[in-house]
This record gives structure tokens, sequence and C-alpha cells, in this order.
């Protein structure tokens, strides 16, 4: 191996990039997979999920300079194409071929794809139509590197059937965060490596073929890291009164027994830097998870006096569980039905929106024709204010001069572009959104910039970005996807980051009820009493809890 040592201490000197222990020794590992020799049941490749922030891509570009191959493909989601195409040249002088585009259009496509040396291209591209001939499905790459390999965890879908049909006898898959929310999530990655049946597998035997540290284990110390937790009130009495209607359909299923998971049978999670240890996995997380399942619209929960009961109900019997309503709400009611339909999905996004901007729910105030109340205004008024992001808004303001740079991630592009109206109106200047609205030059354009507030829809920005110049960080709602939140706050809390990083989140309170109280037996067992009606934010924030205790 001292050759290629020699070879990873010669390209870090002409890349001009710092030496760092763990990367060359990362870099090691990966060479002594690829060398292996072949052999019906030797893997060449593997997962690389170290923490976000532990520098992958430098790594992984040290792995092809040292083992050079003629045919490196390299599939990585959209919004990363400059970040890699600009670290390949900066470290390595080359200027890979970019198959997307204009680019897949030329005539002479096929032989450039065929002599490049390092081809870029997105998850979109390469599982676009897989029953139709594909260029580069036709080849055989000498190695394939898969950036955010977690788009392809699910196995029923396109992007997994891509990973599993492209042919190489090395592939790669980088992620901070194999397990996402079920440990399929990692099988179906380990599928696509070539390890077959990993669930039959002695977990040992898969961690043979995964590369995870965190940053403590690699002695990268960064400055602290603080949340902050903001409990947001209702505006008034009418905002609370469409709350609770959107929430009771919700909140009639939403805490089913967990009981399965004991203290001592608990999962790992390789996304949480506290649990690196992926030997603890017990047979039955899968199962547990299915039954936690936030959606799952046939489970109702009723309670009576001492005991438990579940049934099957549709959406026109949930309300039946809670106490006799007023006239006004009767009607409200129904008309919220009239508008929304019976799909529980629907009930979920709604009042999520609900507890980010009530103003999201304009269709309703749009069709007000179709409601029975004598005073219609009480639709209008209920949707009218928006005190989390008002409180936002302030925030910000309040700490605009600090010297600190601020990324605000959203969900819905309304929310965003109401948040920077707000913030201009606030004399918040340098406020941009970066968001699916953008093209490719001008997303590149604005990280660049480095704006003092930028404001990014969660899904375009929370993976693979190095965006540490900026130290403050905002969650307007909480995410189904803790990993998703993990990789968020990654790209500014990682290597190079300076300075004091800050996480805000806002969560909208309960409904004039008491919180979550647990049963007083298994601390793993959450008991939901039918008077209680949660926000939208603290169901998620509590899904997402049960999902981290799973996978510790």
């Amino acid at each position: 191996m001292e050759q290629y040592r020699t070879r990873y201490n010669y390209f870090v000197n002409h890349a001009g990039i710092q030496k760092i222990p763990h990367q060359e020794n990362g870099v090691m590992w990966c060479i002594e997979s690829e060398i292996a020799e072949q052999s019906e049941h030797t893997i060449r490749g593997g997962i690389i999920a170290d923490e976000m922030g532990c520098g992958k891509t430098y790594m992984t570009i040290g792995l092809i300079v040292c083992n050079f191959v003629p045919a490196t493909l390299i599939v990585l989601p959209l919004s990363l194409m400059n970040q890699w195409k600009q670290s390949i040249f900066e470290s390595t002088g080359h200027i890979p071929f970019v198959y997307y585009g204009h680019t897949m259009k030329k005539a002479n496509v096929q032989n450039i794809l065929a002599s490049s040396p390092i081809v870029l291209t997105t998850y979109g591209v390469v599982s676009y139509d897989l029953n139709n001939p594909n260029p580069l499905h036709s080849i055989k790459w000498d190695r394939i590197i898969f950036d955010e390999a977690h788009h392809m965890r699910n196995s029923s879908t396109q992007n997994y059937c891509a990973g599993i049909s492209l042919k190489s006898d090395i592939k790669w898959l980088i992620t901070g965060t194999p397990i996402q929310n079920k440990m399929n999530d990692l099988y179906a990655l380990c599928n696509i490596c070539g390890i077959k049946r990993p669930d039959k597998l002695p977990l040992d035997k898969l961690k043979l073929h995964i590369l995870r540290r965190t940053k403590s284990e690699v002695g990268i110390h960064l400055p602290a890291l603080y949340i902050h937790e903001k409990i947001i009130s209702w505006a008034n009495e009418n905002e609370k009164r469409m709350a609770n209607i959107l929430h009771k359909y919700t909140n009639s299923h939403v805490y089913k027994h967990v009981s399965k998971v004991s203290p001592g049978k608990k999962c790992s999670d390789l996304s949480d830097e506290k649990s690196n240890n992926i030997n603890n996995v017990n047979n039955n997380r899968d199962e547990c998870m299915d039954d936690y399942s936030p959606i799952n619209p046939k489970r109702i929960i009723v309670q009576s006096d001492d005991k438990t009961q579940y049934r099957n109900d549709s959406v026109d019997d949930c309300m039946c569980i809670y106490e006799s309503k007023t006239e006004i709400d009767i009607k409200l009611e129904n008309y919220v039905q009239k508008i929304l339909g019976n799909h529980w999905l629907t009930y979920y996004f709604r009042s999520q929106q609900m507890c980010i901007c009530p103003m999201l729910l304009n269709k309703l105030v749009n069709d007000s024709s179709k409601c029975e109340l004598s005073d219609k205004t009480i639709v209008k008024n209920s949707l009218f204010n928006m005190n989390k992001i008002n409180e936002l808004v302030m925030s910000i303001k309040t700490r605009k001069d600090n010297g600190n740079k601020k990324i605000v991630f959203c969900s819905f592009r309304q929310e965003m572009d109401t948040i920077q109206t707000l913030l201009k109106r606030q004399h918040v200047h340098n406020v941009v959104v970066y968001d699916g609205r953008l093209s490719k030059k001008n997303r590149a354009s604005i990280l660049s910039s480095e704006p003092t507030v930028l404001l990014m829809q969660i899904k375009m920005g929370c993976e693979g970005l190095n965006l540490q110049y900026a130290n403050e960080i905002y969650f307007v709602g909480p995410l189904w996807n803790p990993a998703m939140e993990d990789q968020a706050i990654g790209r500014c809390y990682r290597l190079g980051q300076k300075k004091v990083t800050h996480v805000f989140k806002f969560t909208m309170e309960n409904i004039d009820y008491d919180m979550d109280r647990y049963d007083g037996t298994n601390k793993t067992h959450y008991q939901m009493d039918n008077s209680i009606i949660h926000s939208m934010d603290n169901y998620i924030k509590r899904a997402v809890e049960f999902k981290r205790l799973l996978y510790i």
C-alpha cells in the first residue's frame, strides 16, 4: 500500500489541500477493497457512510487519483453537479464530462462517454425510461460512485433499479445517512453494492463493507453547536378552531403502542453521532417502525377508562371520538371536508401547512361559497395570521447585525416568498430564495454569492452542499425524516466551520390541551389521551423521537 500513500501525498500537495489522516486512511480502505483479488464472493466497493462534514468528497477524489481507472461514472443529485465539477477541477486540473442537458444530444456522445476518464451525471438521467436504450447503461464502467446514495434506498423506485442495472465491478455509495427511516434502507444500498441478501447476513459481515466514522472519532473538533427551540402560540380562537378541526383527523390515530421495543432492544442509527455501533440492531426493528407509521389510515385509538381499543374507521367517523361540538364547528368541519375530501394524506399535509403558515391554505378561502356558515369571515379570519412566520422574521431581524449569515430551511414556495417579503419590510437586506424555480446557472451563482439570509427549500439544499459560511440555521417546522434534518445542519456544521453554530427550531403549541404523557411503566411507550389535540409540529417531533429511539 506504500505506493498508494505516496500517490496520495502527491495528490494533496498538488491540490493544495490539507492532509488529514482520516481522509488518507479512508482512501487506503477503499483501495484495499478495489484491488482485492476477484472471486465469486468478493465485494469490490461498499458504502462510505462517514458523518456529514468529514470530507467525503475530497476523499473520493483522492481515491480516483490514487487508484486511477480509465472510466469512472459519478452519479449525484443535480444540485451538487457544479460543486463536484469545481472540486475535481480545482484538485486535479481535469474537467470531467458532464452528461446532462444539451450534452446528451451530441452526435458522438457514445464515443465521448467511452473515452472520458470521469463522467458526471444525475439520478434523473440514469433512471429515466429504463426500458429504452441509455448510453450510460450500455457501458461497463471501471468504477461507479453514487453520491448521496440514500436516493436509492427504496427498492421499488427507478433510482434503485438504475443503481442495480448500471454495470461495474466496483460501486461506491456515499451517504452520511444510510438509514433514514428503517433498516431496509441500508439493505437496499447493500444490494446495489453487490452484497447478496444483506438482511440475512450478520451485521459484523455487513460492517466489513461500510466505512462509518463520526467527526469526534476522527478528531474533528468544531465550535459549539447550540439548539434553540421556540414554542409559538396560535393567533386567536378562529385560527385555533380551524387548526383543531384539521388536526382532529390526524390525531385520531396518532400514537399507537410500540411496546415491542424494550430498553434492552434498540436499533442503531448510522446517522446519529452518538450511535455508531450497528451491532445492536434488533430483528424486529422494521416491524416496530411499520406499526408506528404516522400514516396508518385504518387505525384509530379510542381511550375508554382502563384500556385502549383499536378499530377501523373512515374519516367521516373520526370526529365521533371527541366531545360534542357547537353548530359553528359542525358547519366548519363539513366545509373543510367538502374542500379537502377524505384522503388522510391531505389532512397531514394541510395540518402541517396550518402550523407553518395558515395563509398557505388559501384554497379554503377561495372556495368559501360552499360554506354553510352565515358569517363566512370565520374561515378567512382563521387563515389570516401567521404567528410562526412573524416570530421567525423578528428573530432574524433581532440578530441581523451580529455578523452571522443565516440559512432558513423551508418546505413551500409561498412560505419562502412570504418570509422574503417580510424580511425586506424589516430592512433585512440581501435575502435570497433558493428553490426549484431557479435555473442551474442561477443556483450556482446564488451559492457562490453567500447571501446574508438564504431561504432554502429543504429538499433542494439539505444534502451535499458546503455552506460553512453560514452559522445560523432556522427550521420553520420539524421534518418527518430525522436524517434530512441532520443533513441540513451538516451543510453548515462541518469541516471548515470556524464559528459557533446556532440552530433555531419553531414549533406550534398543542391546541388548548395538555402535552403528551407516558403511561408510567414503559418509557418507550406513549399513551394517547383523546382529549389531547397535538399540533402537527409536535406530532412530527414525536414521530422523529421514536425513529431516533428505535435506532439508538
